[in-house]
C-alpha cells in the first residue's frame, strides 16, 4: 500500500485510543514512514464522503506584462 501524500510505503500499526467513545481501546490502521500520515477505515471513509474544496471564487493569474525599455 502506498501513501496518498507522498506515495512512500505504509506500515500496519495497532494504534491505542484511551479516549474514545465506541469503547475500543485500540484500531488497527496505517502510518506513513516518510510522512507520518495515519489511515484507517474511518479517515478513508470521511476523506471519501467530503469533495475536495472548490476555489471557482477565486481569479487567475494572468501571465506578467513585459515592457520592452528601448520602445
Amino acid at each position: 500500500m502506498r501513501c496518498p501524500r507522498c506515495q512512500s510505503l505504509v506500515i500496519s500499526e495497532v494504534f491505542v485510543d484511551y479516549e474514545a467513545d465506541s469503547g475500543a481501546m485500540s484500531f488497527v490502521g496505517y502510518r506513513c514512514l516518510i510522512c507520518g500520515d495515519i489511515l484507517d477505515a474511518t479517515i478513508l471513509r470521511h476523506r471519501d464522503a467530503h469533495l475536495a474544496p472548490s476555489y471557482s471564487h477565486t481569479r487567475k493569474r494572468r501571465a506578467p506584462v513585459f515592457v520592452d525599455p528601448r520602445t
